[in-house]
């Protein structure tokens, strides 16, 4: 399966820390900083770019990638 991403600007979140807290930053990105930072999410699929993944203590290096 192939999906195109339209191109654009974006707005990249660098997320280093435990899985389980993924959700909450998530939150915060779209309750506290987009509102506050005059920009609006644009209509496109947002993405996520995992740098690595430690399962064993549950923590994870990630690009969160929203676009505006």
């Amino acid at each position: 399966n192939v999906t195109w991403i339209k191109g654009g600007k974006w707005l990249v979140y660098h997320f280093d820390g435990e899985i389980r807290d993924i959700f909450e930053t998530l939150q915060g990105i779209f309750s506290v900083w987009l509102p506050q930072s005059g920009c609006k999410m644009a209509q496109r699929y947002g993405l996520n770019i995992y740098h690595s993944i430690d399962r064993e203590n549950h923590r994870v290096k990630m690009d969160l990638c929203i676009p505006v």
